[in-house]
């Protein structure tokens, strides 16, 4: 799904690159390809849920290797792509920053690491916040709580690992 940021761009995975667009007017107007992690050499893998960083600097997104789905981060100006998680399970995707840009949500979603985890923009911090399968994380406008769906239902829980909760469904409850 693609995502739009204040700064006119829109990233998105259109098959084998990654594109960054920009719009004027909601109308695209160009866009260009960046090539992937190590020159394509996994052998033109999708790009999947591109996400902007706060500064609009840097996008984070899932593309699958040889081992299964991990996180990549984007440098825009320079075009440096650098591989964030490189764990042995196969399924880490849909990264989420926080709104001050210090942290990267992510679900693991494949074998007995399951879970939500956080780490820094460099990858380096990883800490699992949940053993519960989780996907979808998104930010409090705060960066005070992580929401996240777990088995149909929406969680909460803060960056730290406490608090993990039920959110009630048809509730108006504030994160």
């Amino acid at each position: 799904m693609p995502q739009r940021r204040s700064r006119g761009r829109l990233a998105f995975g259109i098959g084998i690159p990654l594109a960054v667009a920009a719009l004027a007017g909601g109308a695209l107007f160009g866009w260009r390809a960046f090539e992937r992690y190590a020159a394509c050499s996994f052998g033109g893998h999708d790009a999947l849920y591109a996400t902007w960083s706060p500064d609009g600097r840097e996008l984070a997104f899932s593309q699958r290797t040889r081992s299964g789905f991990h996180i990549f981060r984007l440098r825009i100006a320079d075009r440096r792509v650098r591989q964030l998680t490189r764990s042995n399970c196969a399924g880490e995707g849909r990264p989420a920053w926080s709104p001050e840009g210090h942290l990267i949500a992510y679900p693991v979603v494949n074998g007995s690491s399951a879970g939500l985890y956080v780490m820094g923009p460099d990858g380096r911090g990883k800490r699992r916040l949940t053993s519960n399968d989780a996907d979808t994380p998104t930010w409090s406008p705060d960066g005070r709580w992580i929401a996240y769906s777990s088995h149909s239902h929406l969680r909460s829980i803060r960056p730290d690992g406490r608090g993990d909760r039920l959110v009630p469904t048809g509730s108006t409850q504030r994160l």
